[in-house]
């Protein structure tokens, strides 16, 4: 048989058809009497209809490090709980402490002005925190989590910037000291709920300090220490060195963006969804291939020292739900497996070169339509900095900056009609 094969080039549409003879039996299963594959993109099409950015929490402890300070409006603060001493020192008071130290780990990440000091003042903690404790309910609640007429510390100072690290230290409170020493483990009498590192309106950035997490090799992260030195029963100078438990860090930001523009902010947990419509694709298509960018807008971000081209976060995350699933409060609740967004070689887009699996499934399952939700990845960029992303939005005045979603397809054949002219 002969083949005549026509190749139509187009910015946005390309296609490829071969017309033959009817195909026998045979090879009905395998050639088609014409096949189309097309490339196309949501520059003319509106595959993206909508985006929603909104403020989600979803917090956990012990994150292998945390935020302390204000810069502007943003602001971090933190709880941390040491483990309790193993014995019990009943004879304790405040005047046989000598000293009351604890030390903390000041890694390289600073926002804000990093020539200038790091202000936080040192409080009594009242109730215990966990994972669903969020700014608001420390805040901006009836929930006294703080006892702020019991100030047990304070720092301000300048923390040097350096990449091993900088350890700083402050005196803790002598009388809060002895109660946890009089107790130790004992919650029968005395529970340890630990401190809070609360910003100074003086603070002129926010710094990120090394801390526990769980992994196998636990000497690859600094664990706050309280070390106290104190007359004993014999009322000999004795030591004694408690590291911290137990760390918690929340932050704060208001929401003085645009509606308009694509938000990803860490610490805080601003994050963006994409509502997406391929109503308009061809029915019984297979999805070749599907790729999602995203373009920074560099005068719209909040950055850290992390800001230079190569520092940048490397990637985001796109975690996909169904159109059908619940809304946006329980969106980890009906997620399926998530994309990411690599920093490509301009280090302004962001690609999502694999999202053909995230298209296939709107297609097969949700009437071509679904949802994505953006934030920032990995781990340590979502919880441990504070830095906000602005991407150009899906009604950018500049076309070439929105969103873009490529996708390329072809019709599958229509085998019923095929085979009534096979012969």
């Amino acid at each position: 048989m002969n083949k005549l094969i026509i190749l139509s080039f187009s910015i946005l549409v390309i296609v490829l058809s071969s017309c033959n003879e009817a195909p026998t039996e045979i090879g009905f299963p395998f050639i088609n009497d014409t096949i189309s594959v097309e490339a196309i993109s949501s520059i003319d099409n509106p595959f993206i209809v909508e985006q929603k950015v909104f403020k989600q929490h979803v917090h956990y402890i012990n994150m292998a490090g945390f935020l302390v300070g204000k810069s502007g409006d943003f602001q971090s603060m933190t709880f941390i709980r040491f483990v309790a001493p193993k014995d019990t020192f009943k004879y304790i008071t405040p005047d046989k402490i000598i000293s009351s130290k604890v030390t903390l780990k000041a890694l390289k990440y600073v926002y804000g002005d990093a020539s200038a000091p790091l202000a936080f003042s040192v409080y009594d903690v009242n109730k215990l925190w966990t994972p669903k404790t969020s700014w608001d309910s420390v805040f901006n609640s009836n929930i006294d989590y703080i006892n702020l007429n019991r100030k047990i510390g304070e720092y301000n100072s300048i923390v040097n910037v350096i990449d091993t690290g900088e350890y700083i230290s402050f005196d803790l409170d002598k009388e809060i000291t002895s109660e946890w020493m009089k107790f130790g483990n004992d919650t029968t009498q005395y529970i340890n709920k630990g401190i809070a590192l609360l910003p100074n309106e003086n603070s002129k950035n926010i710094r990120k300090f090394d801390g526990p997490t769980i992994s196998d090799d636990p000497a690859k992260y600094y664990y706050s220490e309280l070390n106290i030195h104190y007359y004993n029963a014999d009322n000999i100078i004795d030591s004694i060195k408690l590291i911290s438990a137990m760390e918690y860090s929340l932050s704060d930001a208001p929401a003085d963006f645009n509606e308009t523009d694509i938000v990803l902010q860490g610490a805080v947990q601003y994050n963006t969804e994409l509502h997406f419509d391929l109503s308009t694709l061809p029915n019984n298509i297979a999805i070749h291939s599907a790729s999602l960018e995203l373009n920074l807008d560099l005068n719209k971000s909040k950055l850290s020292n992390n800001s230079t081209d190569s520092l940048r976060d490397n990637e985001i995350i796109a975690t996909y739900r169904r159109a059908s699933g619940a809304d946006t409060s329980t969106v980890y609740e009906k997620t399926v497996t998530p994309a990411y967004g690599q920093k490509t070689s301009n280090f302004i887009s962001y690609n999502f070169e694999i999202f053909t699996f995230i298209v296939e499934q709107w297609i097969l399952r949700d009437q071509k339509k679904g949802i994505v939700l953006l934030s920032k990845a990995p781990i340590d960029k979502l919880y441990n900095t504070i830095d906000r992303y602005i991407f150009h939005g899906i009604n950018d005045p500049d076309i070439n900056l929105r969103p873009k979603l490529k996708i390329i397809y072809s019709v599958r054949p229509n085998y019923s009609q095929n085979k009534k002219g096979a012969k």
